[in-house]
């Protein structure tokens, strides 16, 4: 077992000897990454830079395998962060025995291979697939678009319950191989921060123009909700309806499987004895984790998702309305300092509570209770702190009631993807590198890493985009798109 002082001195020795100087760097790219992770072809006439985002497991590497099946290998250039960092001298080594030191010290390093393999990629015209938890580069979407590239954001709708707990069983079940943890120690405030960044990046996507489609996509890289430009590259988005299916798919209530294999996580990460003993897990509240979590899931047990009597309907609507205003009030509690955010889309997020509530419950109930309240008084978790008193060790827990909205909109035909026909995947899938290495090191790259890098800043946009009160008022082909979410979502 590693001590603290241990692990200190280790960090320290690494700190001094294992910052990348310019020259180490490009030496590395040109010799070992271009190699190794390179697309082999280009040359296409109509190319796609794809952008996969969401917070640390949501998901995006499952959702990312499956979206390859589109496009040929060859021509794709696969670009993901935490592939890269297993370049890094001595990486691997400081993994195993819990330190992260070499990837902090050189995440400016890290940020300029990938942007340079996305130049390698542009210059020889080869499709793109970027796996992200930060904000896209808008400069460089821009860039790619000038060029002929199409650009699409897919955003990874993941509950933050399942987020959460596979980031805590993904890495112990590295470390029961005896393996590279193959993300940073979990953390809950960077979780929960990236979570809620994601809700941001959706609200300013429409916006920034930087994107011909924007969907919002399920683990298995279904498609739940797509929105397409009208025309061209200049054009604006057709509808404007991607914030609300984002809320609809993060807040869908658990079915009883999911319950229960979270369920069952908990307890084993609560008797794992090498989960404890490893030193940037040890001090990690786990047993608080497993309670909070276990009242989340048992408000939702009397509901199933799929079997909703219809004198519940107007109940489990005011439910499920409330639950999206708490989702929305702990995004906007996370948006604070040290990041600023414009107004406006703020304004944006919080909007959507509105719109839900209007188009489940009608105007009546927000004349009726206020754009911030409902009549209906579920049985409340005493243990939750609010969104802005949340207890320290809390904070990355979801407040979630039990609800639905799958019977709550008009049953009407509508078009749907044949992949949101599918079976239900896993809850937990194992992936693998995308690369086409085979070493130790490539195997340990699977998952986001844990932690919030980069700009998040909105000054990326430019004046004279639209703003939120430029998109008050939604048409009947967006709310049919709200409708088709929630019927993509209930299959």
């Amino acid at each position: 077992m590693e001590t603290g002082e241990s692990v200190e001195v280790l960090n320290n020795f690494l700190e001094r000897k294992r910052r990348l100087n310019s020259n180490e760097a490009k030496a590395i790219f040109e010799r070992d990454i271009l190699g190794s992770m390179a697309a082999e072809n280009g040359g296409l006439k109509n190319p796609i830079f794809l952008v996969v985002g969401g917070q640390p497991a949501a998901g995006k590497s499952s959702a990312i395998r499956q979206l390859m099946n589109k496009y040929d290998p060859e021509y794709t250039q696969v670009v993901s962060e935490n592939e890269l960092t297993s370049f890094l001298p001595d990486n691997n080594r400081a993994r195993m025995r819990g330190s992260h030191v070499v990837e902090e010290i050189n995440r400016f390093v890290v940020l300029n291979w990938r942007d340079q393999l996305i130049d390698d990629a542009m210059r020889h015209r080869s499709n793109i697939i970027l796996e992200t938890r930060d904000t896209p580069n808008y400069i460089l979407l821009a860039r790619a678009r000038h060029i002929g590239y199409k650009t699409e954001l897919n955003i990874v709708a993941t509950d933050r319950i399942i987020s959460f707990t596979a980031m805590h069983d993904r890495y112990d079940r590295w470390l029961s191989r005896d393996s590279i943890a193959p993300i940073t120690s979990p953390d809950a405030k960077s979780h929960d921060l990236s979570y809620s960044v994601w809700a941001f990046i959706t609200a300013t996507a429409v916006c920034s123009q930087s994107f011909d489609r924007i969907a919002i996509i399920g683990r298995s890289g279904e498609t739940i909700f797509e929105n397409n430009q009208a025309n061209d590259l200049t054009g604006q988005m057709k509808m404007q309806g991607v914030m609300q299916a984002l809320m609809i798919a993060r807040n869908r209530p658990l079915g009883k499987t999911q319950r229960d294999e979270i369920q069952n996580i908990w307890n084993k990460l609560e008797q794992s004895d090498r989960f404890a003993r490893h030193l940037p897990c040890a001090n990690l509240p786990i047993k608080s984790y497993k309670a909070e979590i276990g009242l989340a899931l048992n408000n939702q047990v009397d509901f199933d998702p799929y079997k909703i009597q219809a004198d519940d309907q107007r109940h489990i609507a005011e439910m499920f309305v409330r639950n999206v205003k708490r989702d929305e009030d702990f995004i906007v509690a996370n948006l604070g300092e040290p990041y600023c955010y414009d107004s406006h889309i703020l304004k944006r997020i919080t909007s959507s509570h509105n719109i839900l509530q209007e188009a489940f419950l009608g105007k009546s109930a927000i004349a009726r209770t206020g754009p911030s309240d409902s009549n209906f008084a579920p049985q409340e978790d005493t243990t939750w702190g609010t969104p802005h008193q949340e207890p320290s060790e809390r904070s990355s827990i979801v407040k979630r009631k039990r609800t639905d909205y799958a019977s709550l909109l008009d049953q009407s035909a509508q078009q749907v993807s044949d992949a949101a026909k599918l079976q239900r995947p896993k809850f937990l899938v194992e992936v693998s590198p995308f690369s086409k290495r085979h070493t130790g090191a490539g195997l340990a790259n699977d998952a986001a890493l844990g932690g919030m890098q980069g700009e998040h800043s909105a000054s990326a946009l430019s004046p004279s985009e639209p703003t939120f009160y430029d998109f008050t008022e939604f048409t009947e082909d967006e709310l049919a798109g709200i409708d088709a979410t929630a019927d993509a979502l209930s299959r």
